[in-house]
């Protein structure tokens, strides 16, 4: 039985908490074209209805979407109100602005604000990055991480655990590795899939230890997108391209934005690796539709345009059946799956 039969079709858990906020957005800015950013310029939006954390939401998801030029006024707006989770997104999107290690003021700015509010991803930046600091300062944004992480034990032991392991790794290795291990004894992901990892490759990409791939497959099957993009990794650097395929199908499933144009290119018939995989217009044709509805530019604006053009080849070759069918696969989607792209600022 293959792994897809054994997985239901759960979905990624923050699903849940986005169903107010996509209900919410579904005329207003979800519903603008990813390439208007005219407005965004001249800021006009209407979020004096949106609470901080609706606003803080639909900013997080937009910028894991490629569009940020979107969403930060989202995020600046939930900053201004007070949120410090939207401050930190913010000030770490300023910052991809900026040249080589430079911070800018904005970014500072924000990054104290959220540092501040109690968001302990800010106070570890400040306290590794902020050399404009004096050293006590430093020091004073070292120890807000580290008795935060505390604190946080009581509510979610796991991230905690792994935070004090991120917060000792560089200062205490027996300490660093007594929080790694704890983390991993609560299940933790992040934790699970560090420990699993024996190198990396040339595009910095995890190498997974053959002794913990079913650690990793654990985590993976539970909706956990780095763990699934290792799976896909581990698998086809085995050359076992029918089990990695698999994992891009569950990576989908789970809203991995990636995986659309991925998989697209596979049912096209155009990755020679995946050459046994019989051609189906109708998922590539679904497959880069959804990618093109909900990603943005602001990030491989190279894919964007390479999908596009897969998009109109693809569909030049199909019947209007085919079109229609299609639609149906991309309708199935729509209201089960949110894409987004994880990356290391998703889980804060």
């Amino acid at each position: 039985m293959s792994i897809l039969d054994n997985l239901s079709f759960r979905q990624s858990k923050f699903i849940a908490g986005f169903v107010v906020f996509l209900s919410f957005t579904s005329v207003g800015a979800l519903a603008k074209s990813s390439t208007d950013v005219s407005d965004t310029a001249k800021g006009k939006y209407d979020l004096g209805s949106y609470t901080a954390l609706q606003a803080y939401e639909a900013g997080k998801l937009m910028r894991a979407q490629f569009k940020d030029s979107l969403a930060r006024p989202y995020l600046k707006y939930s900053a201004d109100k007070g949120n410090a989770d939207a401050a930190y997104l913010y000030a770490m999107d300023v910052l991809s602005d900026s040249a080589g290690s430079n911070v800018s003021d904005l970014a500072k700015k924000y990054l104290i604000k959220s540092a501040n509010g109690g968001q302990l991803n800010a106070s570890y930046f400040l306290y590794k990055n902020g050399t404009w600091f004096r050293n006590a300062t430093r020091l004073k944004y070292r120890n807000l991480y580290h008795d935060g992480s505390i604190e946080l034990a009581a509510k979610k032991p796991g991230k905690a655990s792994y935070d004090l392991y991120l917060y000792y790794k560089d200062l205490n290795d027996s300490k660093a590795s007594y929080y790694l291990k704890k983390a991993q004894e609560y299940d933790y992901p992040s934790a699970i899939l560090n420990a699993s990892i024996k190198s990396y490759n040339d595009q910095n990409n995890p190498v997974i230890n053959s002794l913990a791939i079913k650690n990793v497959e654990k985590i993976a099957k539970e909706g956990f997108i780095p763990a699934i993009r290792a799976c896909v990794d581990y698998y086809e650097n085995k050359n076992d391209f029918k089990t990695s395929l698999e994992w891009k199908e569950i990576a989908l499933q789970h809203g991995d934005l990636m995986s659309l144009a991925s998989l697209a290119k596979i049912y096209a018939g155009l990755v020679s690796s995946y050459k046994f995989v019989k051609p189906d217009l109708i998922k590539a044709n679904a497959y880069l539709s959804m990618y093109i509805d909900n990603a943005g530019k602001n990030h491989f604006s190279y894919l964007y345009g390479m999908v596009e053009d897969l998009y109109s080849d693809v569909s030049e070759k199909m019947t209007k059946e085919q079109k229609s069918k299609a639609k149906l696969l991309v309708n199935k989607y729509k209201d089960k799956v949110v894409f987004y792209n994880y990356d290391t600022l998703w889980d804060i």
